[in-house]
């Protein structure tokens, strides 16, 4: 007879937790629940991580106050009792925004953006990575001058986040610190950015198949049968 074979990790399994009762401790439980935030989803070692009691929040992981930022003004709509009226925005860009509205020797994609500006992560934020508490609209002055802007919902995450990607991919950082840039193809009314839109659903949203691509054989049986979601004649 053939002696059965038992893998080394079932054996394992198997043993552990009565080592661990034989040596009167109790067997290790790891609960994702029980986690800080920041064990989960932070890398080790890296400066500027906010810690609360209750909960961690990192927000500025990763990052450091001579990290690079930029911020754009974008050329919204509200929505108003049916009239669209123009709202302008100022919110973080990530590499592949900035890189995507720059394009190779200035021909990037049409944007809402009128201008871009580059900040460090600690004239940008006030606070700094340390201890953020919001965005210094008066160093993001320039950006907005002549122009009633106003913050994007969820800045202080959005830019921490924004400078990750710029700080992984430097090559994207296009526009210098303390800089505008206008050079854009700036067309706000091509595709209209309406920040307070309701999409209002109806029977007139439905996909209807032409006769022209009929899969159901409606043309052999007159058009007047009904298909079920099954495809079958009813």
């Amino acid at each position: 007879r053939s002696a059965m074979r038992v893998s080394p990790l079932l054996l394992f399994l198997a043993w552990a937790p009565a080592a661990m009762g034989f040596l009167g401790g109790a067997p290790m439980r790891l609960s994702a629940s029980r986690m800080p935030v920041s064990a989960l989803h932070a890398p080790r070692g890296l400066s500027g991580a906010r810690m609360q009691t209750g909960g961690v929040e990192a927000l500025g992981v990763g990052l450091t106050n001579d990290d690079y930022l930029a911020f754009g003004l974008a050329h919204c709509y509200t929505m108003d009792e049916g009239n669209l009226a123009p709202y302008w925005v100022v919110e973080p860009l990530t590499g592949a925004t900035l890189e995507c509205i720059t394009g190779l020797q200035g021909k990037g994609t049409v944007t809402s953006y009128k201008r871009v500006m580059a900040l460090t992560v600690g004239d940008a934020v006030l606070g700094g990575v340390e201890a953020p508490t919001g965005l210094n609209m008066e160093a993001l002055a320039p950006l907005t001058a002549g122009e009633d802007a106003h913050q994007c919902e969820a800045a202080l995450d959005r830019a921490f986040a924004a400078g990750r990607t710029l700080k992984r991919r430097q090559e994207a950082q296009v526009v210098k610190v303390g800089e505008i840039c206008e050079d854009y193809r700036f067309d706000p009314k091509v595709d209209k950015r309406i920040l307070n839109a309701v999409n209002v659903v109806n029977d007139d949203d439905n996909v209807k198949q032409d006769i022209s691509i009929d899969v159901y054989g409606r043309k052999e049986h007159g058009g007047k049968e009904e298909i079920n979601p099954l495809g079958l004649m009813v």
